[in-house]
């Protein structure tokens, strides 16, 4: 798992998924034989999205990478409550810094 800043900002590092991160997950899909999964990350490096595609082209296999601003900003969360564990890891807790501003009392604002 690599942690990058991102050169044009001055916010906190934030994870970037790349290619051994995705290599992981294709592991656990063909494990389990899933034809389909969800991938969430705050970013994803180029190699990790060449490789997904790879992964698709050799086995047929779908890995949908999904961002935390995709998340944020779907209409589809409407109304739905967030709640964070007693997780004290760094990506949590950049979660919920990342994810604040546009919750009112742990939910999503009502459109």
């Amino acid at each position: 798992m690599a942690m990058e800043k991102k050169p044009e900002s001055n916010s906190p590092e934030i994870h970037v998924s790349g290619r051994p991160d995705i290599d992981a997950f294709e592991a656990v899909m063909m494990r389990e034989d899933r034809a389909k999964g969800f991938f969430v990350s705050f970013d994803y490096s180029g190699e990790a999205m060449s490789e997904i595609q790879a992964f698709f082209k050799k086995t047929g296999k779908i890995i949908r990478p999904i961002t935390v601003k995709d998340i944020v900003d779907s209409h589809a969360f409407t109304g739905v409550a967030l709640t964070f564990s007693g997780c004290a890891c760094p990506a949590t807790a950049l979660l919920k810094t990342a994810l604040t501003p546009a919750f009112t009392g742990g939910e999503l604002p009502r459109n």
